[in-house]
């Protein structure tokens, strides 16, 4: 009797300002260990990761499951509070956790991919039309870690036109760098 297997999912990574494949090192190679494929295509991927300001850059109606992580949404809150912040406990968790070096190194790259001007204006014009807030809530899923900086804590305030489902997990705005198994594990647990 011959046997089919399934496809290989395929995953497609939506980066946020300053972030790019070097920052997303470990969580690559995480998707890959549970046997995941990664795409360059948007309209390829049966999963969309999308991260801080990458959220801002979707469809209106992906076919794909959508998982939103960081989503940089306070209002009331600046963003160079938001930053500032930001920037201080992600050196407090890297100072704990894994020292200056991966904090330095990241922290060299989030600076490069910054200069990424093309894909900054396509966050900031998708942020200004909204479309993530039309995200149809079946197949989205919003990922809240406990200390973010830029996501706000009151989430039935976030103007989703339906509630998508949310997981909160701890740490801070950028965890999902240092510690993919987390995310690897809610990917595996809602796809399928």
């Amino acid at each position: 009797m011959a046997t089919t297997s399934l496809p290989t999912p395929k995953i497609y990574i939506a980066y946020g300002a300053g972030e790019g494949p070097r920052i997303a090192k470990r969580l690559r190679m995480a998707l890959a260990k549970a046997g995941f494929e990664l795409t360059r295509s948007m309209q390829e991927a049966d999963i969309i990761l999308a991260h801080s300001g990458g959220c801002f850059v979707l469809p209106a109606t992906p076919q794909a499951l959508v998982i939103l992580m960081g989503l940089t949404h306070w209002p009331g809150k600046s963003i160079v509070r938001a930053i500032g912040q930001k920037i201080r406990g992600d050196l407090a968790v890297h100072r704990a956790e894994g020292g200056l070096g991966p904090w330095l190194r990241k922290t060299f790259w989030n600076g490069l991919y910054l200069c990424n001007m093309p894909a900054n204006i396509r966050m900031f014009q998708g942020r200004k039309h909204g479309a993530v807030w039309q995200l149809p809530a079946h197949n989205t899923i919003l990922i809240r870690n406990r200390h973010d900086a830029f996501c706000t804590p009151q989430i039935n305030e976030l103007p989703f036109a339906a509630m998508p489902q949310v997981v909160e997990l701890p740490g801070h705005h950028d965890d999902i760098w240092m510690h993919p198994e987390r995310y690897v594990d809610i990917i595996k647990l809602h796809y399928g």
